[in-house]
């Protein structure tokens, strides 16, 4: 029976700083990393697996999942178009779709949002030989990736991510992640100018469906050789957000190191923005609509387990005790649950 294989989780910037910082050797002994971007969109992570027998099945981030324990959709939607997914069949390896699922009811306030139907972007592929490792490739090229898919062309609400570009030219940075360096610094102020132009108007969804609306950022991924690889993307790869999406306020998208604050108050303000929680709303409720009272206790338990896993530089940089901020946090989440399922039968 086929595994569920997971995507990997994006971080910050500055806390690949401090990971690269302490583990210079995961650099590869070359400091310089060359990135491209593609545009993050604001939907639901979701994958799809092919077995080397044929069979088909669908991904959560953190599941497989079926039509009758769905999410958002997806594997329905996977079901449907098995056929297709199961010309992608090799007998030397498994071949894992990444992407993201996007489009009216999963998420709201953003350009995907207003598609008139439900869109898997893919960004990634893995070809995986469960008996051979060092057999296993990482896919990030557009182009490799749709000569991949090229048997699934009768899928239509099926894409490929390309390269972020401006002017039809992709867009490059170089960064020193062991030296902020001028020529890192200018980087980052680019990759910062870029995504504050995409949360004006994203600009995948406006190219090919001619729809305007706040996009959420960029993904950035490591291209040179040395870094090539999907442990090296797991190290190495990072989010850059707008202000709308970020999981941690702050004034930049890109910063190199975590932003302080002693206040206890006020620092759970910061790590638990709107946007960190209809991400948590979403994962355990499965809609943003009506949350279930059962879902209360999962859903505070995703806020304060993904708040410890995703600002450790912020909690160390506040000095205020852990066990205070885990408190608060849940105190925060489970008000916030209760308000938004009055809200809901209201309306």
């Amino acid at each position: 029976m086929s595994k569920h294989v997971k995507w990997a989780e994006i971080q910050n910037f500055h806390n690949l700083r401090k990971l690269v910082m302490t583990y210079p050797e995961l650099l590869l002994e070359k400091s310089e990393v060359v990135y491209k971007a593609k545009v993050k969109l604001h939907g639901t992570n979701a994958g799809v697996r092919v077995s080397s027998d044929g069979s088909v099945h669908a991904l959560s981030r953190t599941n497989i999942i079926t039509p009758q324990n769905d999410n958002a959709g997806f594997a329905g939607w996977v079901y449907v178009n098995s056929s297709s997914f199961a010309s992608l069949s090799n007998p030397l390896h498994d071949v894992v779709v990444y992407g993201e699922w996007c489009g009216p009811g999963i998420q709201h306030g953003v350009a995907c949002t207003k598609l008139s139907q439900k869109v898997f972007a893919v960004f990634a592929i893995r070809l995986i030989d469960e008996n051979d490792a060092a057999n296993n490739q990482f896919i990030i090229e557009p182009e490799e990736i749709k000569a991949i898919l090229s048997g699934c062309k009768s899928i239509g609400n099926l894409h490929v991510l390309p390269w972020y570009s401006v002017n039809k030219k992709d867009c490059e940075f170089t960064l020193d992640l062991l030296d902020m360096n001028e020529k890192t610094v200018i980087g980052v102020d680019e990759i910062n100018q870029h995504v504050l132009e995409i949360e004006k108007c994203d600009p995948w969804v406006k190219d090919l469906f001619d729809i305007e609306g706040i996009g959420e950022g960029l993904v950035l991924y490591p291209v040179d050789v040395e870094h090539g690889g999907y442990v090296n993307f797991e190290n190495l790869s990072f989010k850059a957000k707008g202000e709308k999406h970020q999981t941690v306020t702050k004034t930049k998208p890109v910063q190199s190191s975590a932003t302080v604050e002693d206040n206890v108050v006020e620092f759970v303000k910061m790590v638990c923005p709107l946007a960190r929680l209809e991400q948590g709303l979403m994962t355990v409720n499965g809609n943003l609509d009506i949350p279930e009272m059962k879902n209360m206790g999962p859903f505070i338990k995703w806020v304060v387990q993904d708040v410890l896993k995703e600002c450790q530089a912020e909690i160390a940089a506040s000095g205020i005790d852990p066990k205070v901020i885990v408190k608060n946090v849940e105190k925060l989440a489970r008000t916030w649950f209760m308000i938004c399922g009055d809200l809901a039968l209201r309306r």
